[in-house]
């Protein structure tokens, strides 16, 4: 499959991705944190990690196995590169992720900040 098809290795933004489209770029683009991801990729993808969150988290409850810290290690990375790109499509720069760190404020605010609309002129 070519770029334009799937967009899974350009550095553009797909905009009004579908879930399928966005979950698939999600895992396509693991190590990349070039580029931008649009507010439909960034958001579908969320709705996707709480949903196996919480999937996880009843199977950890029920069997009493610890898949979830296994998951949570990992999809940090893509995690993190698909916030970067959030930021980038958002007009700001990638290491602003590292307010992810601050304890509770931290991650309400970089969560408010993935919300912030696509600007034309973003830093790459």
């Amino acid at each position: 499959m070519t770029d334009e098809a799937t967009g899974f290795f350009t550095r553009e933004a797909l905009y009004g991705a579908s879930p399928v489209q966005a979950v698939g770029r999600f895992f396509a683009k693991y190590f990349n944190f070039r580029g931008r991801a649009s507010m439909s990729e960034f958001w579908w993808v969320f709705g996707f990690l709480v949903l196996i969150s919480v999937s996880i988290g009843i199977i950890d409850r029920h069997f009493g196995v610890d898949i979830e810290t296994i998951a949570e290690a990992v999809l940090v990375i893509p995690v993190v590169s698909l916030m970067c790109r959030r930021l980038h499509d958002s007009g700001r720069t990638g290491l602003l992720c590292l307010i992810g760190f601050i304890p509770v404020f931290g991650g309400i605010a970089l969560l408010f900040m993935m919300a912030l609309p696509t600007r034309d002129c973003a830093a790459l």
